[in-house]
This record gives C-alpha cells, structure tokens and sequence, in this order.
C-alpha cells in the first residue's frame, strides 16, 4: 500500500472517532462499499481475516494495551497501531517491523471516560478498527 493510500485510511479512522453516533452509523454503512476501514462487524472482502486483524484492547487503570492476534514476516505483518479518544484526539501510536510484536501500550489521560478507538495496520489486509467505552 502506498503513503497516500495510508494517509487517507488514517484520515477516515480520524473521522469515525470524531463524529457522533449518527456519522459514524453512516460512515460504518458505507464501510463495505468503499474498503477503506474494517470492523470485526464490516469485515467486507476480508471476512476471514477478522480474527487475526481486529485489534484486541485491554484497559488496566489509565493504560491500553492493543495486540493484534497476527503472525509477522517480512511479506506480511502489522505495520501500525494507533489510539485515539472520542473527540478525535491521538493518544498514541506504535509503528512495528515484521521482527516486532504487534503489542503496543499507551496511557489515557488521567480520569478519561468515554470512548476509544485502536487501529491496526496490516500492510496487506488493510486497516481495520475495535472500540470500547470506558
């Protein structure tokens, strides 16, 4: 996948965590038709690959952990995970090799209630995206 292709999937997750309910409900509607986002709910072409893609998220305190359940090797491997709040805000992100895990570990800002949203990155299989509320 290309820079721009990269930078216009990181644009639309940007865009899901920023709108409201009734956005994201559209935007999420459109998901299968444009394959730029996935879901483990809107897997689109990549049904199959939902198990090893979606990125799994565990909240201890103010820190999240996102793994990502994916074999790495120099042809195929997670490139990216990214957090963000539910106003749009970046918590953080890690970038991997094909010789890293795809774990990653970020810290909420202190007393944080609402949503958040990880991305994970497959230089194949596309981005795919899991929240939970807090």
């Amino acid at each position: 996948m290309d820079r721009r292709t990269f930078l216009l999937n990181s644009t639309a997750t940007a865009a899901i965590a920023t709108l409201g309910n009734t956005a994201q409900a559209a935007i999420e509607d459109a998901l299968p038709a444009v394959n730029l986002l996935f879901t483990k709910e809107h897997a689109g072409r990549w049904q199959s690959k939902k198990g090893t893609h979606v990125p799994n998220i565990k909240v201890t305190g103010n820190l999240v952990k996102i793994s990502t359940d994916h074999g790495q090797s120099k042809k195929h491997f997670i490139v990216r995970h990214t957090l963000l709040l539910e106003d749009g805000t970046v918590v953080g992100a890690k970038t991997f090799t094909a010789n890293d895990a795809p774990i990653s570990e970020h810290e909420l800002p202190a007393d944080y209630k609402g949503r958040i949203f990880a991305t994970s990155f497959c230089n194949q299989h596309d981005l795919w995206l899991a929240e939970t509320t807090l």
